[in-house]
């Protein structure tokens, strides 16, 4: 593992949970429901 993955890595993983929280919002509702 280099720098550059590692750096990678780190820069991807809040973007994945921000996208996910983006997605997952809008069906809150319709599970809490």
């Amino acid at each position: 593992m280099n720098t550059f993955g590692i750096a990678v890595l780190v820069g991807l993983v809040p973007v994945m949970i921000i996208i996910g929280a983006l997605f997952m919002t809008p069906l809150l509702p319709y599970y809490a429901g």
